[in-house]
């Protein structure tokens, strides 16, 4: 194909078709037909053997007229809890959410929803994934999804602008290149304002979906929250720096305390001043600055006292 001739709207079509891993996102008011054109899109994978998980049921027989039997496709359901983590079986396909705020708003803060959408769209290509998404507003997806995006096709229902036309059957598409990666100038840069206008008659597709399904309100409004073990980075007056995470500390550090109270305890001693109690414990294996034991101390019997006349600080041990 002599590329030098190729119109835009055809490039956009050559590889809508033929590449995985786009980020196409159809944005339009209430009933403008945003969802009617996500599911045409859907199905035309789902006619090419490929896998499609979708918040919203999609099914279909296909008959291709050509001679081979009709063969059934439908959408597999999309677990939102396997989209959240990536689930390893979410490969080669795509992957279509619909009204994508009403879950990335509720069910996610702000910024989860932005740390988790824009790892999972970065890896996409890795996957073999295409994503899907439909929401009313362009500018409501954080400025960092928006930025994965690859056409965004911005609809109307031609309907409220054409009277005599009926709901649903003719819908004006809008189409922008994104990223620049078919186009080769992304939209908005380098004065690039270039977009290709369509019509779709979507009137043949009205019966692969339920045009009035419905999101279970308890599940999207269902908040999730991230929870990672937290690794520190502790550094020593000595000028040393090591990495752990936590618990590992905390084994270290109480196995220190123990011996330091043992050795106070041979010893016959009651007070112990904080350098000589730091430097055992730095003998003993433990890293940690005295401030950072507060809480393990006392169960150890260590009770922290200050002498103002001597200024003298350090611990006592109470059996």
């Amino acid at each position: 194909m002599d590329n030098t001739t190729e119109t835009t709207e055809s490039k956009i079509e050559r590889y809508k078709k033929k590449s995985m891993a786009n980020v196409i996102v159809w944005t339009g008011a209430r009933g403008s037909g945003k969802t009617l054109s996500a599911v045409f899109e859907c199905a035309l994978h789902l006619m090419r053997g490929e896998k499609v998980w979708s918040n919203v049921p999609i099914a279909f027989w296909c008959d291709l007229e050509d001679g081979t039997e009709p063969f059934y496709c439908s959408t597999i359901p999309l677990d939102m809890n396997a989209l959240y983590t990536f689930d390893k079986d979410l490969v080669e396909g795509t992957v279509f959410v619909d009204e994508v705020q009403l879950w990335s708003n509720s069910q996610l803060s702000t910024a989860v929803a932005t740390r988790l959408l824009s790892s999972i769209l970065t890896l996409i290509r890795k996957r073999s994934l295409n994503f899907f998404f439909t929401t009313q507003n362009y500018d409501w997806m954080p400025r960092t999804i928006r930025f994965q995006c690859d056409i965004w096709i911005s609809v109307i229902d031609l309907s409220f602008k054409y009277h005599n036309l009926s709901r649903g059957t003719c819908i004006g598409q809008t189409l922008r290149d994104m990223s620049g990666m078919y186009t080769g100038t992304a939209y908005g840069e380098e004065d690039n304002y270039y977009s290709v206008r369509r019509t779709f008659y979507g009137e043949k597709f009205w019966g692969i979906y339920d045009t009035f399904n419905e999101f279970n309100p308890l599940e999207a409004g269902q908040k999730i929250k991230i929870h990672q073990e937290a690794k520190h980075l502790y550094m020593d007056e000595a000028g040393g720096a090591f990495v752990s995470d936590g618990k590992m500390l905390e084994d270290t550090d109480r196995a220190a305390v123990e011996a330091a109270r043992e050795y106070m305890s041979t010893s016959g001693l009651t007070f112990i001043d904080s350098q000589t109690f730091q430097s055992i414990l730095y003998q003993v294996g433990s890293r940690s600055n005295l401030r950072h034991l507060g809480k393990i101390l006392p169960e150890y019997g260590f009770k922290y006292k200050h002498g103002r006349k001597s200024g003298e600080s350090g611990y006592t041990l109470e059996e």
